[in-house]
């Protein structure tokens, strides 16, 4: 502590040549907090610039608008969790134990105030700013999808699973195993935290998405995609 209040105070204004980069990191590291208590609509740029030590002209001259520092914000969020989770996803074992370390890391980091946070505000201004939902699925779903697409593509090979489609097959798990409980949180019908119920009912859930992809017979003569009546198939 007496090592930082041994620091200069921060000058307010454009950055020193060569620290542009700190300035920006410094603005966003800023804007998050404020974001998340006040929303998007009520952050104040005035407020963010005040608390990253800059100038609001500075701000403007990093990000085109306020929405341009929020989707600049989203990124940040995601990319610091992200390594976690990709750490996760290359420890290897089974497909099973693949499965529940990505999603399990995906949902320490996503069932949060702060996560679900930052969704709600995507939700809210998604008519007027469709690009915030856009980036979370594009740098979040997407790329989680891609680990879990990786770590079934392995288990095909080691004969574990029987997986026609590998890129819907993960798109299909993210959608039973992460979303649920992500959105029952951002809906506030559950807890914003990662609790015991919620571990059980991922490895339910992931036992049963596997148990559809055990190698095994044929589709029933007669039906159509992997065996349904083609009653049903054909609505």
């Amino acid at each position: 502590m007496a090592i930082e209040e041994a620091h200069p105070p921060r000058r307010v204004g454009r950055p020193r040549r060569g620290t542009e980069g700190e300035a920006t990191r410094r603005i966003i590291d800023a804007a998050i907090p404020i974001f998340l208590a006040d929303g998007f609509e009520a952050a104040s740029v005035d407020a963010i610039a005040a608390a990253a030590g800059a100038s609001k002209k500075t701000v403007y001259t990093k990000f085109t608008s306020k929405a341009d520092l929020f989707e600049a914000s989203c990124l940040r969020f995601i990319e610091t969790h992200m390594p976690r989770v990709e750490m996760e996803a290359a420890l290897g074992g089974s497909t099973a134990e693949c499965l529940y370390r990505i999603a399990h890391a995906v949902l320490t980091a996503a069932i949060t105030p702060s996560c679900i946070a930052l969704r709600r505000i995507a939700a809210a201004e998604a008519v007027r700013f469709p690009e915030f939902a856009r980036t979370l699925h594009d740098f979040g779903h997407a790329r989680i999808s891609i680990l879990i697409e990786q770590s079934l593509a392995l288990g095909v090979k080691r004969g574990d699973i029987a997986v026609d489609d590998l890129r819907f097959a993960a798109d299909y798990f993210v959608n039973v195993a992460i979303i649920p409980p992500l959105d029952r949180a951002t809906f506030g019908i559950e807890r914003p935290e990662l609790t015991h119920i919620k571990r059980e009912t991922l490895c339910r859930t992931i036992d049963t998405f596997l148990r559809a992809f055990q190698p095994g017979p044929a589709p029933i003569p007669g039906g159509t995609l992997h065996g349904l009546p083609e009653r049903l198939t054909a609505r």
